[in-house]
């Protein structure tokens, strides 16, 4: 175990281990993003401008070097939890020896490992070759390979989120909005445009950039629990710890050893003669009076109490019972006439509170029925009498939908269409009067939306509808 180990050396869960990695990076942020950005940047950069011609290239040849690019971070990571973290300069001094190692098997037959990132520790810290690499692999992912696989889901996922993120928000910014801009991605030859190729070559990168630091965190912080976990750790420090206090007592008891001959030399103290002068003095002398009461006529030795009968003796128990049995009788009692009082007002409220508020409006139209005159037929009659047709026809239409919302209960959201409307009142109306509301909807569909005309005989719907809706105000 090293000497210096600036975080709590304790068995953790798998979870709480990758949550040690992200606060161990987050700790030492300024380092590894210096570290990290130090190798990325400008890789990003060179494969973005080798292959400016050809988007989809660029991102994957990243993706496929991140094992390389995460060396750098991991080993500010490593130096942060054994000591100090190291600065740029300094962090690839040190790791110029050992980049090589285990890089060919991490970028070739390793690469599609899903548990990289606890595998990356054992090749940069432990540099165990072949067999001694298998063996301390296998021992290192037990009981903690599937949170290292669902690490690296997760990630992965994350990566391709923000992507898409990324390229829904350049197609909400762009002017021609975002289906020309998923044109534009899938085109060929002129059809292409620059930025939109430069797009797809950064916007992957850039997500791959923010969120591979907190893989190699999380998988860094699982490969430290292991080692405790295998290594006792807590247990070493702990050792260490009390043998420190263990020293500092023995050190304490020889002093004390060193004074007990002092205090034999020293004469002992009169005790019990100046305990006496003490409690004669005035002061300590005290004065009680004490109340006792006494029985004027003790009983004599003949006089005996009876005991109780034993019925006596089970009334407590009998009363306790009988409460206990009274109690749920009540309850029952009550909550019967609480329900047969109130139960038909409580279900009406029930039924009112979980029934959805009617829409005020539908289509443009005011359904509220303060909104309409008392006798919609009548009126919708003398508005087409004077020549306003689609007056009246709006007329009937908002009064049959109030009446159906208001009066029927007929559930309409918002959004509700001609035809659904339709469809509802199909339940909540006699067959004469879905009739009525399917002839008026058929005629309101093609004056407001075709501009035709309904004939003069169509007037005779507001008398149909004083017939099936009610003459007065929904």
């Amino acid at each position: 175990m090293p000497d210096e180990l600036r975080v709590a050396a304790r068995p953790r869960t798998a979870w709480e281990a990758i949550d040690l990695g992200f606060a161990l990076a987050r700790e030492n942020g300024r380092q590894a993003a210096a570290a990290f950005l130090s190798a990325a940047l400008p890789l990003a950069l060179g494969l973005g401008w080798v292959f400016r011609g050809h988007p989809g290239w660029a991102p994957l040849l990243f993706w496929w070097l991140l094992p390389l690019l995460d060396r750098p971070l991991l080993h500010v990571l490593a130096k942060a939890a054994f000591g100090a973290p190291p600065g740029l300069r300094d962090t690839w001094r040190q790791l110029r020896p050992g980049l090589r190692r285990g890089l060919a098997a991490q970028l070739l037959w390793r690469r599609l490992d899903p548990a990289r990132c606890l595998t990356l520790p054992v090749w940069q810290l432990e540099a165990p070759g072949g067999r001694a690499f298998r063996a301390r692999q296998k021992v290192l992912q037990k009981r903690v390979r599937s949170q290292a696989v669902l690490l690296a889901v997760t990630c992965s996922l994350l990566t391709a989120a923000g992507w898409m993120a990324l390229v829904a928000l350049a197609g909400y910014l762009w002017p021609e909005g975002g289906t020309n801009i998923l044109e534009r991605v899938f085109a060929s030859g002129d059809a292409r445009v620059a930025w939109v190729d430069q797009a797809l070559v950064y916007l992957p990168m850039l997500v791959m950039i923010l969120i591979e630091p907190f893989h190699v965190a999380g998988g860094f912080g699982l490969y430290l629990n292991r080692r405790v976990q295998l290594e006792g750790w807590d247990l070493e420090l702990a050792f260490r710890r009390l043998g420190a206090r263990a020293a500092q007592r023995a050190l304490g008891l020889l002093l004390l050893l060193l004074l007990v001959p002092a205090l034999w030399a020293a004469d002992p103290p009169p005790p019990r003669e100046a305990i006496r002068e003490v409690l004669a003095h005035p002061d300590f002398a005290t004065r009680r009076d004490t109340w006792v009461l006494e029985r004027r006529r003790p009983a004599g030795p003949g006089l005996q109490v009876a005991p109780p009968p034993p019925w006596m003796r089970r009334l407590p128990n009998l009363g306790g019972l009988a409460l206990k049995a009274a109690l749920p009788l009540l309850l029952l009692a009550g909550l019967a006439y609480l329900l047969w009082r109130r139960g038909p007002t409580l279900l009406a409220s029930l039924d009112e509170a979980g029934r959805p508020a009617p829409p005020q409006r539908l289509f443009g139209l005011d359904l509220r029925p303060e909104a309409l005159p008392a006798d919609p037929g009548a009126a919708a009659d003398r508005l087409w009498g004077a020549g306003d047709v689609r007056g009246a026809l709006s007329l009937l239409y908002r009064a049959a939908l109030s009446h159906l919302v208001q009066r029927r209960g007929v559930a309409l959201g918002p959004g509700a269409t001609e035809g659904e409307c339709l469809a509802r009142a199909r339940d909540a109306l006699a067959p004469e009067g879905f009739a009525t509301f399917a002839h008026l909807t058929a005629a309101w569909g093609a004056l407001a939306y075709g501009g035709r005309l309904p004939d003069e005989g169509d007037r005779r719907l507001c008398g149909l509808w004083t017939e099936h809706f009610g003459g007065g105000r929904p």
